[in-house]
C-alpha cells in the first residue's frame, strides 16, 4: 500500500510502526524513505522535497510570530477564550510559516548561473566581428548568442583563406576559450 499523496510526500514505514533506528536518525531524514523501505533522493527538484525547504530562517519565523500574535489578538478581542485564541493563532501561524519556507524554496530554484560554457557554442552559428587571418596566422573575432546572450568570442580558422567581417560562420572546435569556426 503507497500512502503517499500526488505532492511527492512519502512516508517511512519504521515510522509508522513505531520502530526507528539509529540509521533512520543519523544522515538520512525519516522523510528520505518512502513506504517500502527504498531510499530516494531528495535534492528539491521536486516541490513536495521537504529535505531542502529549510522551516526556521528568519523569514519563517518573523512570518510565525507576526500571524501568531496578531490573530490571537483580533481572536481576544472579539471575545473569543484565551487559550482558544492562542491555539488558532498557533495554527495560523504555523501555517504560514510553512507558506513562507514553500515560497523561499521554489524561490531559490529561480537561481540562474550565467558562467559561459564554451561547450554551448559547438555547431551555433556566428558572425564575424573582427577578420579571422588564415590558418596558422593570428585570430579574429565572431558575434554570436551563447547561452540567451550575445558574446564576443575569439576566433581561429583552419581555412587557408581570410574569413572577412559579416560572413556567417559556424563552430567546429574549441581550444580553451579560443573557437575554431568555418564559413558557412
Amino acid at each position: 500500500v503507497d500512502i503517499s499523496d500526488t505532492s511527492g510526500l512519502d512516508f517511512d514505514s519504521s515510522a509508522i510502526h513505531g520502530d526507528l533506528t539509529a540509521a533512520d536518525i543519523g544522515a538520512h531524514s525519516i522523510i528520505d524513505h518512502d513506504i517500502t523501505g527504498h531510499h530516494q533522493v531528495m535534492d528539491g527538484g521536486n516541490p513536495g522535497d521537504f529535505s531542502s525547504m529549510r522551516m526556521f530562517t528568519l523569514q519563517t519565523i518573523v512570518a510565525f510570530l507576526t500571524v501568531f500574535s496578531w490573530t490571537s489578538i483580533v481572536c481576544v478581542q472579539s471575545r473569543m477564550p484565551t487559550a482558544l485564541a492562542i491555539g488558532v493563532g498557533f495554527v495560523l501561524g504555523l501555517l504560514v510559516m510553512l507558506a513562507v519556507a514553500k515560497i523561499v524554496q521554489l524561490s531559490a530554484r529561480l537561481v540562474e548561473n550565467g558562467t559561459l560554457d564554451m561547450r554551448n557554442c559547438l555547431g551555433e552559428v556566428g558572425t564575424v566581428y573582427v577578420p579571422i587571418p588564415p590558418k596558422g596566422s593570428g585570430s579574429g573575432k565572431i558575434m554570436m548568442t551563447v547561452q540567451g546572450q550575445l558574446r564576443e568570442l575569439t576566433a581561429v580558422t583552419s581555412s587557408n583563406e581570410l574569413i572577412p567581417t559579416g560572413t556567417q560562420v559556424r563552430v567546429t572546435d574549441l581550444s580553451g576559450d579560443t573557437v575554431t569556426v568555418e564559413s558557412e
